[in-house]
């Protein structure tokens, strides 16, 4: 009888061990899973110098235009842009203590970051243009936030980059984070967030992807959204 009661234990914490391991594995799994945040926005709102300045190894797919806009741009993305970069925080108790590197910058400060959490994102950018409508809906899919750009310079394009917004909204649905940027806040010229927040009537942020003023913020944020909801399920 006795060993009957001592196989059950013994029976029960194997089985109790193999649950343990399943939900851990299964929380690292959730961890490590790359987030992926499209970056999206009407032509020449600067979605593929935000992501060459996260990743200076990005993917980017473009073509020469015909006619040069300005001194900046002279091409335009007519496949997509993909970056990765990696979000790393010594706790996760504090919100925006982390840091955002490339691989490369990964890589060469590694023992840096020994005993730091780090998540895994992968940013798509995609092309602006109207008639690249069916390559934007493809990728949109399985994306788990979205960086939309409005070109902050350019209040003339506010109707078009609406356009756009509703098309992306269109195509993501009302479960995935969306984010949009007033971009180019660099410059001279810029128009402000609060004034191109009221003509399109939506919540707008600040930000410059070639300097990644707020961009930094605004990916911590992205990801910690996303990771919480995964903890939830």
């Amino acid at each position: 009888m006795k060993n009957t009661n001592k196989n059950l234990n013994s029976k029960c914490c194997y089985f109790i061990l193999f649950r343990i391991r399943i939900i851990v594995f299964i929380e690292y799994l959730t961890l490590i899973k790359p987030i992926k945040i499209l970056v999206t926005g009407y032509f020449s709102s600067g979605k593929t110098t935000l992501i060459q300045a996260l990743d200076n190894d990005a993917i980017i797919i473009e073509k020469k235009l015909a006619h040069a806009i300005s001194e900046e741009k002279t091409e335009t993305t007519t496949g997509f842009d993909f970056a990765r970069v990696i979000f790393l925080r010594p706790d996760l108790e504090n919100e925006l203590n982390g840091e955002l590197l490339n691989e490369a910058e990964y890589e060469r400060n590694q023992e840096k970051y020994i005993g730091w959490h780090r998540q895994d994102i992968e940013l798509k950018g995609v092309p602006g243009k109207p008639q690249f409508s069916v390559i934007r809906e493809i990728l949109s899919k399985g994306c788990d936030g979205v960086i939309f750009l409005i070109d902050g310079c350019d209040i003339n394009n506010l109707p078009k980059a609406k356009e756009a917004l509703d098309e992306t909204k269109a195509f993501i649905g009302e479960e995935i984070p969306l984010f949009i940027v007033a971009n180019k806040a660099d410059k001279q010229d810029f128009q402000g967030g609060e004034n191109i927040s009221k003509l399109i009537n939506e919540k707008v942020i600040e930000g410059s992807g070639k300097t990644r003023q707020g961009i930094r913020e605004l990916i911590f944020n992205i990801s910690k959204m996303i990771q919480k909801e995964c903890k939830k399920q």
